[in-house]
């Protein structure tokens, strides 16, 4: 997460209310001033998620994230079915 934040950073490097706020996370908190010393970048993020639905059970679904070009201030995230039984469940959804 520090990753992704140091990421969104670099558009803002030098602002005072960004250069305010990591310092008084770095006070804050001895692990985020550890993990912002690292200087890892991350700019997107990617994994698979597990959801308990009320009627439709466990959906697992993978997903990643970008940042679409020309527009720096917006997300975009994708699901998919991760498993044939997500995808079963998810295709009654689309039945009448």
């Amino acid at each position: 997460m520090v990753a992704r934040f140091r990421s969104e950073y670099a558009r803002h490097a030098g602002e005072p209310a960004y250069e305010e706020f990591i310092a008084e996370l770095g006070e804050l908190s001895p692990w985020f001033a550890e993990w912002w010393g690292e200087h890892e970048v991350n700019d997107t993020q990617r994994g698979t998620k597990t959801i308990e639905h009320p009627t439709l059970g466990t959906l697992r679904l993978h997903h990643a994230q970008t940042v679409p070009t020309g527009a720096p201030d917006l997300r975009l995230t994708i699901h998919a079915p991760a498993d044939r039984a997500t995808r079963t469940a998810l295709a009654t959804l689309a039945t009448p």
